[in-house]
């Protein structure tokens, strides 16, 4: 196996290196890959009659147990991990979805905080205790932590901070490849990691 594409090799050298790292576990990831990161075999799969949620519990359950030696609960560097990513499903199924793979994720017993990317027009979903709601890179600061209700996008209330739907999570802006100049802040410590392909993102 080539190192780039060698998960356990890089968590390894992000711990030498003192690093931290917040694994995006997907199995969506965009990061404008071909289909999101999903594998070409997916179609196929689910046209012979597979589950697609037995598929993707079965990839977040093997993935987190490779890890899990590496997660800060362990002595590792890896701080969060996500589930899913840059979502927006608006619709009954979307959501039920959303609802699933978090409680999926939080099964796990990693002993460190799952998230899950809100797309700028994302519906509100409920807090659940070891998951952080956070912000997408096209919404920008202001809109994830002030809402927004301008013409451009549909309306949306606060994510995070006082009187926001989710008080009690700290505001994190997962996505910073865009409009960064409105962040103003030192650096991160944090590698921002997409296994599927594998993509270390500083």
């Amino acid at each position: 196996m080539e190192a780039r594409a060698n998960l356990t090799h890089f968590l390894q050298a992000a711990h030498d290196l003192g690093l931290y790292v917040h694994l995006r576990l997907g199995p969506y990831i965009d990061a404008a890959w071909d289909y999101g990161g999903y594998p070409s075999w997916i179609n196929e799969a689910l046209k012979r009659g597979a589950d697609y949620r037995e598929l993707i519990q079965s990839y977040i359950t093997k993935v987190t147990d490779k890890v899990r030696s590496y997660l800060v609960s362990n002595g590792g560097p890896v701080i969060m991990l996500q589930i899913e990513n840059e979502w927006s499903g608006r619709d009954t199924e979307g959501v039920d979805y959303a609802q699933w793979a978090i409680q999926m994720a939080l099964k796990q017993d990693t002993g460190v905080p799952w998230t899950w990317c809100n797309n700028s027009q994302s519906p509100i979903l409920k807090s659940y205790p070891g998951l952080i709601y956070t912000a997408n890179a096209a919404m920008g600061p202001e809109h994830y932590i002030k809402g927004y209700s301008g013409k451009a996008f549909r309306s949306t209330v606060p994510l995070c901070g006082k009187n926001s739907a989710h008080p009690d999570n700290p505001c994190i802006w997962t996505e910073i490849e865009e409009r960064c100049s409105q962040c103003r802040l030192k650096p991160p410590r944090i590698i921002v990691l997409v296994p599927i392909p594998c993509v270390p993102v500083l």
